[in-house]
């Protein structure tokens, strides 16, 4: 799919240099730090030694605006945002779409819907080409993502809990849990909960769908020889920890499977856990795309809490690495970690894009990207943007770091069984 920047007017972001000074490393809630004293770390270490302050200092910038994704025939006071990766359906391109109130009270008013794109990714109309609202009918539906794994499409997605309504039925509900979801199905409009068998109180075998209590970032990739990779991001009293575990076949992922996924090394200086608020710092798996030798492209979001006198301001950046199963027993590992989009270099307006709340001016969430083909050429990104709309944007080439350790992958990086273009046909 070919994407171009969308005719929006140049607008100066707030100054983001190339190499942050000190006191923006202290407003951003680490320690400062001297750019003048950082030492590259060794290049065995330097997995485990990256934060995001030192992301942020060899952060390349996108060299283009991003462009806004408008959706016609939304309805009016809704928007939509946090969408799957595209992909394509006989041709055309789709994403599924977590759509919601625009207010800020409204947050909890999610649902999910597929969409149909424009060429050039900057328009989308509805598509009725899916059961998915049907699956998530009556629920708190967000964050949706979508992999096509060994001929089956695969749709993720957070579903939320609420408290009781309130007495006053004027204030809205509030937050109670969450769990992450799947669907699978070899037909869009045939999807069909993810489930597992299990055994009754009684011995009798029945079928329970799988559900991962707090639990985000649950996403699937086809690997060679029909194994699935599968990420998670889980929340364990407020520990976050990334996961990743490979499974054998459809019949392996079950929640103990997923349960036991383990840590993802490399990440250390990106999750920090059992300190103060603003020291936090957390990561989370958007979408993972199989390369060549059973690597796996991933984006991720980082996210940290700032202290600017706004409650609970937060920023979340788009994030690569390259993830490198484990042999065996071992944890997978991840290479190479870089930031590749900031909310504000999308060069998109509040003016023309108002943050749904003023805590999430800066938050980027990446939802799918699209590499290129050839070494250089520059990777297509998808994100939601301020919790209020869908942005496109073209960065950076995301595989060049795993094309120069692996030239003979250099042009091309992506499993020849892999088809990126899919039918309805089942």
């Amino acid at each position: 799919m070919s994407v171009s920047q969308a005719e929006l007017g140049h607008v100066d972001p707030p100054e983001w240099d190339q190499v942050p000074d000190e006191e923006y490393l202290k407003n951003l809630g680490g320690v400062a730090m001297s750019t003048d004293s950082f030492e590259e770390p060794e290049a065995e270490a330097d997995v485990q030694a990256e934060t995001v302050e030192t992301l942020l200092e060899r952060y390349e910038k996108p060299t283009s605006d991003g462009w806004l994704v408008r959706f016609h025939e939304l309805p009016e006071g809704v928007t939509a945002y946090n969408a799957s990766q595209a992909f394509d359906v006989d041709g055309i391109p789709h994403m599924f779409v977590r759509e919601e109130g625009q207010r800020a009270d409204e947050e909890f008013t999610s649902r999910l819907s597929i969409w149909r794109l424009s060429e050039d990714g900057k328009d989308c109309w509805p598509a009725a080409i899916s059961n998915l609202s049907e699956l998530t009918k009556d629920k708190v539906a967000q964050d949706p993502s979508y992999s096509y794994v060994n001929g089956k499409h695969v749709v993720t997605w957070v579903e939320v809990e609420l408290d009781d309504p309130p007495d006053d039925p004027t204030q809205p509900r509030t937050f109670k849990s969450f769990k992450s979801v799947a669907a699978t199905g070899e037909r869009l409009d045939k999807l069909e909960r993810l489930a597992e068998t299990v055994r009754d109180d009684n011995g009798q075998e029945q079928m329970r769908n799988i559900e991962l209590p707090d639990t985000k970032g649950l996403r699937f990739v086809g690997l060679s020889g029909g194994r699935i990779g599968v990420s998670t991001r889980t929340t364990t009293d407020g520990e976050y920890k990334m996961r990743f575990a490979i499974a054998n076949s459809w019949n392996d992922i079950t929640t103990d499977f997923l349960a036991a996924a383990k840590e993802i090394e490399g990440l250390e200086g990106l999750v920090v856990n059992n300190v103060d608020k603003y020291q936090k710092r957390w990561t989370g798996p958007n979408d993972m795309e199989a390369l060549a030798n059973d690597d796996i492209s991933l984006v991720m979001h980082a996210g940290m809490f700032v202290d600017n006198g706004i409650p609970d301001y937060r920023v979340y950046d788009a994030v690569h690495c390259i993830l490198v199963p484990g042999e065996g027993d071992e944890p997978a590992q991840a290479m190479w970690p870089k930031i590749i989009a900031r909310a504000n270099d999308f060069n998109i307006p509040e003016a023309v894009l108002p943050s749904k709340r003023p805590d999430v001016a800066e938050v980027a969430y990446p939802s799918g990207h699209r590499p290129a083909v050839k070494q250089g050429d520059e990777t297509i990104l998808w994100a939601g943007l301020r919790d209020a709309g869908e942005v496109g944007q073209m960065v950076p080439d995301v595989l060049k770091e795993w094309r120069e350790a692996h030239p003979d992958f250099a042009d091309n990086p992506f499993p020849q069984s892999i088809d990126q273009d899919y039918t309805m046909a089942a």
